[in-house]
């Protein structure tokens, strides 16, 4: 267990509505590669589509690849449709995913908003 706690990083994924952003971390937290859609010069409604989710999804691997980690760690944020996209294109891949942590970022309603004062 002590050698693939050597050779692990975590993956970070964060969907927002118009972005999505990958952050390879190691498991101390320090950012060690990151890249979005925004960055690969693709602009306007093509961000977010399914070709483009797996040619960067594809560049994290090699990324990955070049750092010589076999084990990842996935944390994605946010909610796309893509979300099973990006973990089958890390599945295909020579990486063992050891765990999958899913952070959902929406209000079930939540607390009730202050009226506003009318004079």
């Amino acid at each position: 267990m002590q050698n693939t706690n050597q050779k692990s990083i975590i993956l970070v994924v964060v969907f927002t509505t118009n972005n999505i952003i990958y952050t390879l971390t190691n498991l101390k937290g320090d950012v060690l590669f990151w890249t979005s859609i925004g960055t690969q010069k693709i602009s306007k409604t093509k961000k977010v589509s399914l070709i483009t989710v797996t040619t960067i999804t594809k560049l994290i691997i090699y990324e990955i690849n070049m750092r010589n980690y076999k084990f990842i760690h996935v944390k994605l944020k946010g909610v796309n449709k893509y979300k099973k996209m990006i973990l089958k294109c890390l599945k295909q891949s020579f990486l063992s995913i050891l765990s999958i942590c899913d952070i959902l970022l929406l209000p079930h309603n939540g607390c009730k908003r202050i009226k506003i004062r009318r004079i």
